[in-house]
């Protein structure tokens, strides 16, 4: 066995618990990465199926521009090209159906299949019974069961005029997992074309045909057949614009990063844990020395303990990570119906990120025992810390952290910005606060060591030199334990100032939303009632974005078009740039839009500039004619499952007029009505006659304060339970700590020994290692405090440029302080175990068991 092995092997031998408490402390780092890969793995997999599950196998889709209706007849041409596997039609309407026996009644959203063609390319899951096979057959979901009281087997009679039609019960769908709000607000069954076309008494007509082509890999180029009429289009389906394959490359570019601050955490943990180590081995290194033993030998063994501790860190986190996504995929399989699946590139990057931790962890001290000289080494007990190298350490880390700083204060572009964030700016600033705790600490010390002393009932002056003796060991231990605060502080300011974004947002006080579409009589019934005081038509467009990082997942933007008088007398708008008095006229000219404050803040865009509309492969331009505030109606028509593109994101709006959506891209459905109520009446009464005068119309009504609600409970869980991650690395930090007060039990085993043999009561040796943790514990505070606001500031920065959002940041005291709480409680808890097998510990055991 190689000198060097055997060097490490003795050492690590020699300190089996601190051993142990190192390689466990990488374990979890690990663990902790492995999970959250092996996680993201199972929910990417549980969308796809989603995805598979709506949509199929399908590449691409026949429809209108409008999104309208067409003949049957196209479906002969579908499946006559020569691109074409399947082509499977389908359509939608309302049906409005009657449970007899329970006199129940409801109306819900009916799709019309082929059955065999349908079944080639597309899965239904069902909670019970079968498939609709034939004319007279119905499925239905479990919400629609509810409404109706029925089961499988029970018939529903169709309400029309003319012949009676009875459907017969033969499957109920699975309940769909939660993430798709608009599935709350409507009612779904499936029939066949021919029952559907009978309900609607609408012979022959399609809204879509899904088609799986010879070719799957041409679908995004592929040119439409010959023949085909000029309203119909070609697009690729959700299968392949959900977005997915972005997704999937943003969560591993995301858990790379997340990797890379764990393992820095990991590898200062080894780091503190190494040099502890080396410290007390500088006569056993002299010896070494002066026996033969050379400088490579002593570097060469400690970044063979390095690799040890941080492959079975890795060795053991990794498949522990992966065991913990495991159990919560069974925990949560009704929401993740795909199973686990397991991430073998988080594996992987688990176990390598551990092992480079443990070389770059142990780097610095392999350089310094080469270093080692024998007679300066048996005399380096007595040697004291220099001051100057603290101040260095404090300049170098103020100059990493101005670094980052500027890189965020001058960017000018999003795109750039995120790139020098995440890749440059943002380890400079994690190494620097790492640099800065050796200051920091010592800083807190000079100036909280009397009341310390006082309060713990200490020595005068015996804390401060206990921790200025050690100040980068102790520095680095709080740096270690500042990541899980940070991510926490981090998380609430993000958080917050978005709730706050949200919270500002103004939303009518009330919608309808046709899913099928809104005719100009159920208009008029809204519009009618007592209580209804105005109402404006919308119509909605997905069109492309310049927002979002592009080669990861760029957002999606909307196009909103409006009835311009209505629409200014009952929206509140914020306007940067124009006017209602300006913009008027012009919207009413038409080619003029309004754009929200978004376009401005991140692509500069402003009152007669020239912005062009991207759709279907052709460009519009339009002049700006004002710059406002209000993404309320976007976020709508994502809650009420307006859009068409599946898994869309939007939060900025292009804003026209109905007349130019009309006759630029030939879209005139309108998908909502925007209702203004009068004060008297409440938002449940008001939403209860709205559907009442609706009737059967299939649309969906909700408020502007429901969705509010929304997002405030989803905000406030999610930060909740970002939390709890967060705690988690301050609980992986801790170790370290533990792993730091055991080598200072170790190395000063004989001073504690004096301290008992002069009188000094079995209370004052923990009491002093306790005193020592809450400084090391303060430290941790204030430098995490400080970088996750540092952090916060940047991420609105990239916000701002990126997505327009204008954050306004506020440090979290609240869930500062509880974290801090928390950390020092962690830290106190982590040392307990070591100060009370010292409290036990005799004069004698103290002062007969000094190594070196």
């Amino acid at each position: 066995m190689p000198p060097a092995w055997r060097l490490a092997l003795n050492s690590l031998d020699g300190r089996r618990k601190r051993t142990a408490l190192l390689s466990l402390a990488v374990a979890l780092a690990a663990s902790l990465i492995a999970a959250v890969a092996c996680a993201s793995s199972t929910v990417t997999a549980t969308l796809a199926k989603r995805v598979e599950t709506t949509v199929g196998a399908a590449d691409v889709r026949f429809r209108r521009t409008d999104d309208k209706p067409f003949d049957a007849s196209i479906l002969e041409l579908a499946r006559a090209w020569t691109e074409t596997k399947i082509a499977a039609p389908r359509s939608r309407g309302p049906i409005p159906l009657w449970n007899e026996a329970k006199d129940t009644r409801a109306v819900t959203v009916g799709h019309g299949i082929d059955p065999p063609s349908e079944y080639a390319l597309r899965s239904l899951e069902l909670e019970e019974g079968r498939r609709v096979t034939a004319d007279g057959e119905i499925v239905i979901d479990q919400a629609l069961q509810d409404e109706l009281q029925v089961q499988v087997g029970d018939t529903l009679e169709v309400e029309r005029f003319g012949e009676q039609i009875t459907l017969t019960v033969v499957g109920v769908l699975a309940r769909k997992p939660i993430g798709t709000l608009a599935a709350a607000h409507r009612f779904e069954a499936y029939v066949t074309l021919d029952d559907l076309w009978e309900i609607t008494s609408r012979p022959n007509r399609l809204d879509q045909i899904d088609i799986a082509l010879r070719n799957p890999d041409a679908a995004m180029t592929i040119a439409p057949p010959e023949g085909m009429p000029a309203d119909i289009i070609v697009q690729p389906t959700e299968k392949l614009t959900s977005g997915l394959d972005k997704s999937v490359n943003s969560s591993r570019f995301g858990l790379l990063i997340a990797a890379v601050l764990t393992f820095i955490c990991a590898a200062f943990i080894i780091l503190t844990g190494l040099t502890t180590n080396l410290l007390e081995r500088t006569r056993e290194l002299a010896m070494m020395r002066c026996i033969g033993a050379s400088r490579g030998q002593l570097a060469r063994a400690q970044v063979v303990v390095g690799v040890i501790v941080g492959a079975g860190g890795g060795l053991l986190g990794a498949p522990l990570g992966a065991a913990l996504a495991f159990v919560l995929a069974v925990i949560f399989r009704d929401r993740l119906p795909a199973g686990f699946v397991l991430s073998w590139y988080g594996l992987s990057l688990a176990f390598v990120g551990s092992l480079l931790a443990g070389v770059i962890g142990s780097s610095w001290p392999a350089w310094s025992a080469s270093r080692v000289r024998p007679l300066r080494a048996l005399a380096a007990r007595a040697a004291k810390p220099r001051p100057k190298v603290l101040v260095l350490s404090m300049i170098v880390a103020l100059a990493l952290l101005s670094a980052q700083a500027l890189i965020v204060a001058t960017a000018q572009d999003g795109q750039r910005l995120f790139w020098l964030y995440t890749t440059l700016a943002m380890p400079l600033m994690i190494v620097g606060y790492f640099l800065m705790g050796p200051p920091v600490v010592a800083s807190i010390t000079l100036a909280l060591s009397p009341i310390i002393d006082r309060a713990m009932n200490l020595p005068r002056g015996l804390v401060r030199s206990s921790v200025l003796a050690t100040p980068f060991r102790q520095g680095f231990t709080a740096a270690a334990l500042m990541v899980g605060l940070a991510m926490m502080t981090a998380l609430w300011t993000e958080g917050r100032a978005f709730l706050g974004w949200a919270d500002r947002i103004q939303f009518p006080d009330a919608f309808a939303h046709g899913w099928l579409g809104i005719d100009d009589d159920a208009r008029a019934r809204v519009a009618n009632l007592p209580f209804v005081e105005n109402t404006c038509a919308i119509s909605l467009l997905s069109i492309d974005s310049e927002f979002g990082v592009r080669a990861l997942n760029p957002l999606k933007t909307s196009f909103i078009a409006f009835e311009p008088e209505p629409f200014f007398a009952m929206t509140r708008l914020t306007w940067d740039e124009g006017s209602v008095q300006t913009a008027l006229p012009k919207l009413k000219a038409g080619g003029a839009i309004l754009v929200a404050r978004e376009f401005k803040i991140a692509r500069g865009y402003g009152v007669g500039d020239t912005y062009t509309v991207n759709h279907n492969g052709q460009q519009h331009d339009f002049e700006i004619v004002g710059v406002i505030s209000s993404p309320g109606l976007d976020i709508a028509s994502k809650y009420f499952d307006i859009g068409q593109e599946y898994y869309a994101q939007a939060i900025h709006s292009v804003f026209g007029t109905r007349e130019d959506m009309r006759d630029r891209f030939g879209v005139d459905r309108v998908n909502l009505i925007q209702i203004d109520l009068s004060d008297e009446v409440t938002d449940r009464e008001a939403i209860r006659e709205i559907r009442k005068a609706l009737g059967s119309s299939l649309l969906v009504v909700g408020s502007g304060r429901e969705i509010k609600d929304l997002i405030d409970s989803v905000g406030g869980s999610t930060l909740r339970v970002m939390s709890f991650v967060a705690v988690g690395a301050m609980l992986i930090a801790c170790l370290g700590v533990g792993n730091i007060v055991v080598a200072g039990i170790e190395a000063r085993r004989f001073e504690f020994g004096v301290l008992r043999a002069i009188g000094a009561d079995r209370t004052l040796v923990t009491r002093l290692v306790l005193a020592e943790v809450l400084l090391l514990a303060l430290g941790a505070c204030v430098l995490g405090s400080a970088l996750g606001l540092q952090h916060a500031w940047g991420a609105a920065a990239m916000n701002r440029l990126l997505a327009g959002l204008e954050l306004r940041l506020q440090p979290p005291v609240g869930p500062m302080l509880v974290g801090c709480v928390i950390l020092v409680t962690l830290a106190l808890l982590a040392a307990a175990a070591p100060v009370l097998a010292l409290s036990r510990l005799k004069p004698r055991e103290l002062l007969g068991s000094v190594r070196g």
